[in-house]
């Protein structure tokens, strides 16, 4: 059975010239790609994405954090048309609740292809995976996350906040968790790679890992949150070798 979070991928056209010069200044700032290569959603994995060995020793336990969020956030008058509309279509949507998580799957299914429009978030981290906030009101926010290869989340759910997201640019290794039955540890279900345009959506108790486990390709994945994610429930393994 086809997994209901995946949707068929949009694909990208040809994009204006890096702004690296656009970008402000970051613990490591990257251009933004002028071409992405249009993909389509695998029926099995294509042979240019590179297989994680998943076998890894994890130890049993649990644990809470909040992830860091880079500060940041701009008004609707600064950003991008692209992204300016987007937000407002969320305003407009928003009533003081949770915004259904078929509506942040559609708008970013419509979103503009473009990378030009993210430049001013394209940022990474050397030490972990960087998630640089683009707005955030009561009842939503968007981050760019930026992944260098190797780089990983945590295995974590979203804990009371609806999670959809796009594949900017690189390949997603997502890893689909469940809970073990009569245990607080989660067992791997499945492992699946994720392509440009790849559309993504979590509802709050879905338990996954992210990760960009191509050798020498970054990683950019756009986020929306409903409400704004405030915290996370992480989890550990001691499964070693998911289904996929």
């Amino acid at each position: 059975m086809t997994d209901p979070r995946l949707l068929h991928p949009t694909t990208h056209g040809t994009q204006p010239s890096t702004a690296a010069s656009a970008m402000p200044v970051a613990p490591s700032t990257r251009p933004v790609p002028s071409s992405v290569a249009p993909m389509s959603a695998p029926s099995s994995m294509p042979s240019s994405i590179v297989v994680p060995d998943p076998s890894r020793a994890v130890v049993p336990s649990t644990a809470r954090s909040t992830r860091e969020i880079v500060p940041g956030g701009y008004e609707l008058r600064e950003l991008p048309a692209p992204l300016r509309r987007l937000f407002e279509h969320l305003d407009a949507a928003a009533d003081g609740g949770e915004l259904p998580l078929d509506l942040l799957r559609v708008e970013l299914e419509q979103l503009d292809s473009g990378t030009q429009m993210l430049a001013p978030f394209w940022m990474f981290d050397a030490g972990t995976y960087r998630r640089n906030l683009i707005r955030r009101t009561a009842t939503y926010e968007a981050l760019l996350l930026c992944w260098l290869p190797g780089q990983r989340s945590p295995i974590h759910d979203h804990r009371g906040s609806g999670c959809a997201f796009r594949v900017i640019d690189g390949v997603v290794t997502e890893t689909i968790y469940e809970r073990a039955k009569g245990s607080e540890l989660v067992c791997a279900a499945s492992m699946r790679w994720l392509p440009p345009g790849t559309i993504c959506a979590s509802r709050e108790f879905d338990i996954h890992e992210v990760a960009n486990m191509q050798p020498q390709a970054d990683l950019v994945t756009l986020h929306l949150y409903s409400p704004p994610l405030s915290d996370v429930n992480l989890y550990r393994s001691a499964d070693s070798t998911p289904v996929s």
